[in-house]
């Protein structure tokens, strides 16, 4: 497990160009940068950063590879999240209001905490709705429960 220190970056020291970061995370990752979530169970994610140099900004492409164990929400037994995406985020220097991309930072800032936006993207990876892709993949005994209690207009 890293620790919290090793997701800083020296903003000011970067040269201009490409940087590169890699962090593979489990859970401790989650728990650790908030104590209450708990929506994902064995997390196993490999993130690599390519961080461009700008004079006056910071591209970031970002790549999440991984999975975790989420609750279905129909049968309560474990589903496997894949996960394989691409990010962007922007750090600019400057004064601006942030959106989903861009990121607004003094001229003066001399480091950059990846820990909240490697933890963002990880949450955003999860689907809203999480059901096994076929009912046969679920606890078939909960399945026949749910039948039991169907009300059916």
């Amino acid at each position: 497990m890293k620790n919290n220190s090793d997701y800083i970056i020296n903003y000011q020291a970067l040269k201009l160009g490409h940087t590169f970061y890699n962090y593979d995370v489990n859970d401790d990752f989650m728990h650790d940068y908030n104590p209450d979530f708990i929506a994902l169970k064995d997390l196993s994610m490999h993130i690599s950063i390519d961080l461009l140099k700008e004079e006056t900004s910071a591209q970031l492409f970002i790549n999440l590879t991984g999975s975790y164990y989420v609750e279905c929400d129909r049968c309560l037994h474990d589903l496997k999240i894949d996960v394989s995406e691409d990010n962007y985020l922007i750090f600019r220097e400057g004064n601006g209001e942030d959106d989903e991309t861009i990121t607004y930072i003094s001229p003066n800032t001399n480091f950059i905490n990846l820990q909240p936006f490697i933890y963002d993207f990880i949450a955003l990876s999860i689907p809203m709705r999480h059901v096994h892709d076929d009912e046969a993949n679920c606890d078939q005994e909960m399945i026949k429960k749910l039948k039991e209690y169907l009300i059916e207009e």
